[in-house]
């Protein structure tokens, strides 16, 4: 008895060593696999977005340094009464714009796009004054430098906080 008992011992560990064990190894590995596919792919994709940020970067970087410039010649343009200057200075900063709203979400496309028009209203009413209107050069630098941090601020954000 003792003997039996012996053996049906050694043959439950044999049975377990020859067909679970095995399994257990192979259901790591297969686990192991799957995990390591899984972060591979992440990597990947990852890194296909990373490229594209970088090779939308100096397109974004070049319209938007010529949108702020268009913006600075404008209020020149302005506040010199020339109608010519200014008709192309909002030309270019439209024409900038709509380079750079291929990189903006519909939402902050039509947002921004209603900033650009408000500023070129501005604009406008700036060339209309007459030069010996009550608004002092003070007051129209200090609404010029709020609505061009506005569009900066919304517009930085916009194309480039947050690439991935």
């Amino acid at each position: 008895m003792r003997r039996s008992s012996a053996e049906v011992a050694e043959q439950k560990l044999r049975r377990l060593s020859t067909a679970y064990i095995p399994l257990g190894g192979l259901l790591i590995a297969i686990l192991t696999l799957g995990v390591s596919n899984y972060i591979q792919f992440s990597n990947s994709a990852s890194q296909n977005r990373a490229n594209l940020y970088e090779a939308s970067l100096p397109s974004k970087l070049d319209s938007f340094s010529s949108f702020i410039d268009a913006m600075y010649r404008g209020l020149s343009s302005a506040t010199k009464q020339n109608a010519q200057a200014l008709e192309r200075d909002e030309t270019e900063m439209e024409r900038t714009f709509f380079k750079l709203e291929s990189f903006l979400k519909q939402e902050e496309r039509e947002s921004a796009w209603q900033d650009v028009q408000n500023f070129q209203r501005f604009l406008n009413r700036i060339y209309d004054m007459p030069e010996a209107a009550d608004r002092t050069l003070a007051d129209v630098a200090q609404e010029f430098t709020s609505w061009r941090t506005k569009i900066r601020d919304t517009l930085i954000k916009d194309l480039f906080a947050n690439p991935y």
